[in-house]
């Protein structure tokens, strides 16, 4: 298998990817694992194994991800590049929060979150945001997480990412609703699933529809919640969450 064959099939990977297409992309992303491997191309490893990490966490295989990203952090080191090895770190701290282990999680964010503000990175500096306010959200330090959600909204409105500024708005939602502002929560949920449904990002609008379920649920409306679990449940169902 040359460059050029291995190269088509992680594209291809990170097509179907982006349509949740989660089974397909992984056999395509071993695929070309397997190629890059063969010709020692350590670039093309580390973007498999950051993408087969993805996959992996987006299914709620917790385990995988956190040794695809182990290892894409191990290569990052390997090619001297800090950014990849920060950017391991926070995908390794949302596998550990996945599985409820928030302590292991936390000192990996910080770390990140401190090598992205040096650097400049905004859109990195919101995402570990964004990964540490759900991990606070586990730990149950509710104003923290609030308060760190907000923060990265903020930046990724400012930089119009639409698709990160709806799983902000799904993390307000979600904290509002455990702090006990549940009309904010479906405020926040419904918001997000507006942005979700303009970029047609699936995934996003099944996790908004969950929280808009739960807000309706908090509110006492069981009509509308089990309406919008329903529309959620059909679409993790189709592309097999």
């Amino acid at each position: 298998m040359n460059y050029s064959e291995t190269d088509k099939l992680f594209r291809k990977a990170e097509v179907l990817r982006g349509k949740n297409q989660y089974g397909k992309s992984l056999a395509f992303l071993k695929k070309a694992l397997k190629g890059y491997s063969a010709m020692q191309d350590l670039q093309g490893t580390l973007d498999c194994r950051f993408l087969m990490g993805d996959v992996y966490r987006m299914t709620g295989d917790f385990d995988r991800a956190v040794q695809s990203y182990a290892e894409a952090m191990a290569t990052g080191k390997t090619i001297n590049d800090p950014c990849a090895v920060a950017d391991a770190k926070t995908n390794i701290g949302l596998a550990l929060r996945g599985k409820g282990d928030w302590k292991n999680a936390l000192p990996l964010f910080r770390d990140a979150l401190k090598f992205y503000r040096k650097t400049g990175d905004r859109q990195a500096e919101a995402f570990a945001l964004w990964a540490a306010a759900g991990n606070l959200r586990i730990k149950g330090d509710i104003l923290k997480a609030i308060e760190a959600f907000r923060e990265s909204l903020d930046i990724f409105r400012s930089l119009r990412l639409r698709s990160e500024s709806g799983y902000s708005l799904c993390g307000l939602g979600g904290t509002s609703r455990i702090a006990g502002l549940f009309r904010d929560s479906l405020r926040h949920y419904t918001n997000a699933n507006k942005v979700f449904s303009g970029i047609n990002d699936r995934f996003g609008m099944a996790y908004s529809f969950c929280g808009i379920g739960n807000a309706f649920r908090m509110l006492g409306d069981y009509g509308k919640a089990l309406s919008n679990f329903r529309r959620a449940s059909f679409l993790y169902k189709k592309f097999g969450d």
